[in-house]
């Protein structure tokens, strides 16, 4: 691979036999763009990790796409603080402040806002996008990257090429490896455009494509460009996530066919789980029922590629949007119909709170929590997220991961725990009357597995 320092470009071009004057004005175009951009994630303790990654700047009031990677899946939005955008690629390299817009996990992009205006005057310069649909095999593509803090965040380029566009089961480029330079990088045709970001999209079985081209220099995946349209159009829109309410999916291989007693080109995805209180189980699905066409249209499925097309196809449906689904339940067919449901919230979208005194932070119990704990949806109590080293639940034996489900002392029996109001209630009380001794009752690992007595010693102030 190779990497180049912007500041000497036109050196190192020429000295790969490179025409700088033509590839000069294409990297010129996207430096105004290009910001290195840091914030610090607060742990429940207090301490503080500094994160620092590449942006790209997308509109003229200095809205900036980085990579969702560097805001961990599990930690709350608010957990992010001192946003700022430096602007390694203007020549004072200004470091500007900026604030959280929202992140979407799907696309693996984060976007923030730089707030600060120029003092210089200056305008911010989004880059221009190009339509990475348009590419061909072959075709000149530059990653644009950032060196480490300690090389002063240079911005570099690497040069590779198009390998292929592929447009199910979502629209990606496969480009060589060199055409990579950092992660949500922005990568350039040869006009300049920004085609898209460099990625590691989970959906693209790179492996998978790798061993099929043997031989070949290694390949990386960029999303296109346009896969963001919608996003930066409303950055700030909720987006509902649709889904089904089902787990381990299976293509129906040849093998598979053979098995169910299907012809072996047969193709579809089999239910191999249906998930308690959600769509499919509502709808009547059940787990090996094999389903073979979506609103009248055959699923070929027969390798995870096909999966996972028919994975996003039923994303694209609208929460409350019914499909038609057509069965086979051993060798009976059937005519099922779905109603398309609201994706249940994750870790990171639960509602947490603080009590300081007991050194805890407790947030409400997701679908997630229940399903991997073989309970039922309706399930209750709160999730310990948080235990302060040496807080009284600590020095009792509370440990994050439990399930705090109910409160009593000698003169309170039996109080379940559901919500952060019954929660404080029975704390407010118990501080107000000064009680010294109160257990906690916790639940742990599967369904019926472990439960635990929190014997609480206090010492209220």
């Amino acid at each position: 691979m190779r990497v180049r320092i912007w500041t000497v470009v036109a050196v190192l071009a020429l000295a790969a036999g490179l025409r700088a004057v033509e590839i000069g004005p294409v990297l010129e175009k996207v430096r105004p763009s290009v910001v290195q951009v840091s914030f610090s994630e607060v742990a429940e303790n207090g301490s503080q990790a500094k994160r620092i990654g590449i942006g790209t700047i997308v509109d003229k009031d200095g809205l900036v796409a980085l990579s969702a990677d560097l805001l961990p899946r599990n930690v709350p939005d608010d957990r992010f603080v001192d946003f700022k955008a430096k602007m390694v690629g203007w020549e004072d390299a200004p470091e500007l402040e900026a604030a959280f817009v929202t992140r979407d996990s799907d696309l693996t992009v984060a976007l923030i806002r730089i707030t600060e205006k120029p003092k210089n005057g200056k305008e911010f310069v989004p880059v221009t996008p190009g339509n990475a649909a348009d590419l061909k095999p072959g075709d000149e593509l530059y990653g644009i990257g950032l060196l480490p803090a300690s090389y002063q965040s240079t911005v570099t380029f690497s040069e590779g090429h198009a390998v292929k566009y592929i447009e199910k089961p979502q629209p990606l480029v496969v480009v060589t490896r060199s055409a990579n330079a950092t992660l949500f990088g922005p990568v350039l045709n040869a006009k300049g455009e920004v085609a898209g970001f460099s990625v590691q999209d989970p959906l693209f079985n790179m492996q998978a494509y790798r061993a099929r081209n043997a031989g070949n220099e290694p390949a990386n995946v960029i999303l296109p460009y346009a896969r963001l349209a919608d996003l930066l159009k409303e950055p700030r829109k909720t987006r509902k996530r649709t889904w089904m309410g089902v787990s381990d999916l299976q293509f129906v291989s040849k093998d598979v066919a053979l098995v169910l007693g299907l012809p072996e080109d047969h193709g579809g995805v089999l239910i191999g789980r249906i998930l308690a209180g959600q769509p499919a189980e509502q709808a009547g699905l059940k787990a090996e029922d094999v389903i073979v066409k979506v609103d009248g249209e055959d699923l070929k499925v027969k390798d995870d590629n096909g999966l996972r097309t028919f994975q996003e196809r039923m994303k694209k449906f609208e929460v409350g949007q019914k499909a038609k689904l057509i069965i086979l339940r051993g060798k009976e067919t059937k005519d099922v119909e779905i109603t398309m449901g609201e994706k249940p919230k994750e870790e990171n979208e639960a509602q947490r709170f603080e009590d300081k005194d007991l050194g805890l932070v407790l947030r409400e119990l997701t679908y997630y929590d229940t399903l991997a704990r073989d309970e039922p949806p309706e399930y209750a109590g709160l999730f310990v997220h948080y235990v302060k080293s040496g807080s009284w639940p600590e020095l009792g034996g509370m440990r994050p991961g439990d399930i705090l489900t109910k409160i009593e002392d000698t003169d309170l029996k039996g109080n379940t725990v559901e919500t952060f109001e019954q929660f404080k209630k029975i704390i407010s009380d118990l501080k107000e009357h000064k009680k010294k001794n109160f257990v906690f009752y916790v639940s742990r690992g599967k369904k019926g597995q472990n439960a635990a007595i929190i014997k609480i010693e206090a010492d209220w102030k």
